[in-house]
């Protein structure tokens, strides 16, 4: 090893360590709940309006739920404060998708796509994170937070 592939390691190393940096501390909480299909937005809901939201473990385990119904005409989206019977809120031959929103993030409990790519996807919290349902042209994701807390109110 010459002194030169010292170095290029040594360089590469800190690149890393800086991304890795980065990664960990270099994103804020996000401050809203964005559901589009399609690219048209469904629902926009400010994450801090739910109790211990973010707050980790320890926080009140208060879980939201968001049914989003797909018609032949709509979107509907739909929030409960307890997990809504699949088997009965869901009218025969209607997609959905179950969105949970709790200490721990923001996650898909289920689909009725094929894939359930969206439904392992890890719970999302930080601003620019996502979770995508390709099947129904779903995204959610999580904006900015004062910033686009201000948009919201308009």
């Amino acid at each position: 090893m010459t002194r030169a592939d010292a170095v290029l390691l040594l360089f590469c190393l800190l690149i890393a360590a800086a991304f890795a940096l980065w990664s960990a501390f270099g994103r804020r909480e996000g401050g809203i709940l964005l559901l589009s299909c399609d690219g048209e937005v469904v629902d926009k809901s400010r994450l801090r309006e739910f109790d211990g939201y973010g707050k980790g473990k320890a926080a009140s385990e208060r879980v939201r739920y968001c049914l989003l119904l797909y018609t032949e005409e709509d979107i509907l989206c739909e929030w409960y404060d307890s997990e809504p019977d699949l088997t009965l809120t869901v009218p025969e031959g209607v997609s959905y998708n179950l969105l949970s929103v709790s200490s721990s993030g923001v996650s898909m409990e289920a689909a009725d796509c094929p894939d359930q790519i969206c439904v392992h996807h890890i719970p999302i919290m930080r601003e620019g994170e996502s979770i995508i349902c390709l099947p129904h042209r779903l995204v959610v994701e999580i904006k900015g937070g004062n910033a686009a807390g201000r948009q919201a109110e308009s």
